[in-house]
């Protein structure tokens, strides 16, 4: 199973990203027939979606998925749900600022993952992390990078699973842990195997 996993460049005050010091020890095949393709992202709401959406065509993964740091959350947060909506004073790293725009104009107001959420978080937890499942994803770059992964596989004929992780600062998960929730999430998805 090829796995497409991507993290975030640094942003705003911070002078590493955790979802990228995670995403880089997660393994390259960490067993079951996994195969997982690296990809760094901007913090830019429309290249980060590009780059991304373009890797997925390219690579044709049976799995995407995208992780962000959320800096308040003490546990890692698989997100439920991505919004139709940027919106946010802080600028991206583009100096782009958008105040309720919608991201695509004709999309559904809200997409919903297809990556069985509840075995996310039971894989993260076996795994010794702690996880909850979350039903906010934002409005900033995250939730933007997500909603167009999610309309992309709904209005594309891609047979793949798609999801978002929202992952705490190094103070609250420590990087390695980070990782190896991530490898328990995508060995739940190989046992599960491709969707059909």
């Amino acid at each position: 199973m090829k796995i497409l996993l991507t993290g975030f460049e640094p942003f705003g005050k911070l002078k590493t990203n955790a979802s990228w010091e995670a995403v880089k020890l997660v393994s390259d095949r960490p067993g079951k027939n996994l195969l997982v393709h690296k990809l760094l992202l901007p913090v830019e709401y429309e290249k980060c979606a590009d780059i991304c959406l373009d890797a997925v065509a390219k690579l044709r993964p049976e799995v995407v998925l995208c992780v962000g740091v959320a800096a308040k959350r003490r546990s890692l947060t698989p997100e439920y749900v991505a919004v139709n909506v940027k919106d946010s004073t802080s600028p991206d790293n583009a100096g782009k600022v958008y105040i309720y725009d919608r991201i695509i104009d004709e999309g559904e107001s809200a997409l919903y993952t297809n990556l069985p959420l509840s075995d996310a978080v039971d894989a993260i937890l076996s795994a010794g992390v702690p996880a909850s499942a979350s039903f906010d994803a934002g409005t900033y770059v995250c939730n933007n990078l997500f909603y167009r992964l999610m309309y992309d596989i709904k209005h594309t004929p891609r047979r793949l699973y798609g999801g978002f992780l929202h992952v705490p600062t190094e103070k609250e998960v420590t990087s390695r842990d980070a990782a190896r929730a991530i490898e328990a999430i995508l060995l739940m998805l190989a046992d599960k195997g491709p969707i059909k």
